[in-house]
């Protein structure tokens, strides 16, 4: 009887833990500071309404009319705005009723309807943000399963205790939702036999939620070829699974993009050309209000990445435009510690040492069980790292968001093995002294 107590304890804990977790989540949700970017989707989420009532509004058309709301659709993955459009129908709220102007003042932003209530943001935030407590169920199961339990409760806690997640992931923006699909993939990526149109779904749906994901296509490509599931897949099985996956990418990503219905070549390259065009604007606003902080060289990229992902305070703004309208706000979220646990120097730095650890135990066995599936997911974080320092330009905290996952699982790994080892020499230790004595 008393063990199988123990065993239901040890059993359920995990969920108890995940569930205070998630209550101190979503109860100070409303304490991180507000971003104008979250007024844009919410204003963009009445393109759900057009979806099911007036679809053609949403086409691009050649040689049309190219408003704001065009070029948005154009620009930005539409993941995020579905949700919040979702959220706005059940709670039975408008949107705003006009765009965040970033050359005008909070006060006139504010006047001309681009600022949400507060019923509104936490909705919106609500909206993309609930699937927090799934994702610390997935890095639990994921750990658990491949590496043990202890890097299972080190993936819980390093997930709920990330800067970058609490502040990023809570706001009605596209990193909660593209934070949460990363870690489907990459928990599909050790399943046992991940159905390819599954894989196709879960990689359209990350890039739908960002485009810098696009290197998880490539990769769920690669673990239908070599990965260890489907390792005795003949050629003719192969073709299958990834025309299965291609299609099935590309019909959800066109689905959710209806301005390429009418014409998905021209349309497609338009919007490529447009976000090459606001990438370069950006930059040279950047570069004209602060010289330093533009990113021009690989170094400089390659440092501002690292720099973001262990070791920067949380960015609770991307420039100075608010901070003195939001500085009541932001004080209070920054002083917290809480929200800014190993953000700093020293704690970054062994967060970096144990997520390299954690990436050296993997060629540390010549053959465990999944070596295929963790040299794949290697891979995915070197070529997701090695793209966003070939595209973004910015010194945006919330642009290595896509990395934050993979960081983590191989953190827990590292740790866990860490104190295995440390474990194994103190019992060695004492064995030795017992047979002296």
């Amino acid at each position: 009887m008393k063990t199988n107590v123990i065993n239901k304890t040890q059993r359920f804990l995990p969920y108890f833990i995940m569930v205070l977790l998630s209550i101190y989540y979503f109860a100070s949700i409303m304490q991180v500071p507000f971003h104008p970017d979250e007024s844009t989707q919410i204003y963009m989420s009445s393109d759900l309404e057009k979806f099911f009532t007036s679809p053609e509004e949403l086409f691009w058309v050649k040689n049309g009319l190219e408003d704001r709301r065009m070029e948005l659709r154009m620009l930005d993955a539409p993941l995020s705005r579905y949700f919040i459009g979702i959220a706005r129908l059940i709670s039975g709220q408008d949107p705003t009723t006009s765009d965040w102007d970033w050359s005008l003042t909070y006060v006139e932003n504010q006047e001309n309807g681009a600022l949400p209530s507060k019923n509104l943001l936490f909705s919106s935030r609500l909206a993309v943000s609930f699937l927090f407590p799934f994702s610390l169920v997935l890095i639990w199961h994921l750990l658990k399963k491949n590496f043990g339990a202890l890097a299972g409760w080190f993936g819980i806690f390093a997930t709920a205790g990330n800067a970058l997640v609490l502040l990023h992931t809570r706001r009605a923006m596209a990193e909660s939702l593209t934070f949460f699909f990363v870690i489907c993939l990459i928990y599909f990526l050790f399943s046992k036999r991940p159905n390819p149109l599954l894989l196709g779904l879960l990689a359209a749906l990350v890039v739908s939620a960002k485009q810098s994901t696009i290197i998880w296509l490539i990769v769920i490509l690669a673990l239908l070829l070599v990965g260890s599931q489907f390792r005795m897949d003949n050629f003719k099985q192969k073709l299958r699974n990834l025309s299965l996956c291609a299609v099935a990418f590309i019909v959800v990503v066109f689905l959710l993009n209806p301005f390429m219905w009418k014409h998905p070549i021209q349309s497609s390259k338009k919007a490529l050309d447009l976000r090459q065009a606001l990438v370069q604007q950006q930059t040279a606003d950047i570069y004209r209000v602060s010289p330093g902080a533009a990113l021009f060289s690989p170094i400089q990229r390659i440092s501002s990445l690292i720099g973001n992902l262990y070791f920067t305070p949380p960015a609770v703004v991307d420039t100075a435009n608010y901070v003195s309208d939001l500085e009541i706000n932001i004080n209070m979220y920054s002083n917290n510690p809480a929200n800014r646990m190993f953000r700093d120097m020293t704690g970054g730095s062994i967060i970096l040492l144990f997520t390299l650890l954690g990436v050296y135990t993997i060629f540390r066995s010549p053959s465990p069980a999944h070596h295929r599936e963790e040299i794949l997911l290697l891979i995915a974080g070197c070529l997701q790292f090695l793209v966003l320092a070939i595209i973004v330009t910015l010194p945006f905290q919330r642009y290595v968001i896509p990395l934050v996952p993979t960081a983590i699982i191989f953190f827990a790994v590292g740790t866990s093995k860490f104190i295995e080892l440390v474990y194994k020499e103190i019992l060695l230790a004492r064995a030795k002294r017992s047979h002296l004595d």
